[in-house]
């Protein structure tokens, strides 16, 4: 299995979401350890886990996670949504420029918000979503 997996088709909302979603990153929003290896020609590097998480209070549904292994064999977690009516949907599946390799899983998460840093970056890329809306 790969991260891209079978997901459903988008709705006009979640296309709208995900094209704001994309204006609003930015460095400041993504994973500190790797922030400055972010660029806007790839915006959702390194927001899985908040992305997942404001994917899951806005439309719902439960938070995956897995370790994957990327071509040039770094190892990550990564972090996507499983929504109610059982599609899945990895909205910062663009960050990855091949096919990682979904090493276990997925886990279900009660959310990806599991430090302060990282409750932090969801308060400020929803505010950032909230009034580019």
């Amino acid at each position: 299995m790969s991260a891209k997996a079978e997901f459903g088709k988008p709705s006009t909302e979640q296309k709208t979401f995900v094209r704001i979603l994309n204006r609003a990153c930015s460095a400041e929003t993504c994973y500190p350890p790797i922030a400055d290896r972010w660029t806007e020609e790839n915006p959702f590097y390194g927001h899985c886990a908040v992305i997942a998480e404001l994917v899951r209070r806005n439309f719902g549904g439960k938070i995956a996670k897995s370790r994957v292994t990327l071509a040039d064999k770094e190892r990550v977690l990564h972090y996507w949504n499983l929504l109610d009516d059982g599609s899945e949907w990895d909205v910062s599946e663009a960050q990855f420029k091949d096919n990682p390799i979904v090493e276990y899983g997925p886990i279900i998460v009660r959310d990806a918000v599991t430090s302060s840093e990282t409750r932090k970056r969801v308060r400020l890329l929803g505010t950032r979503l909230a009034e580019l809306l």
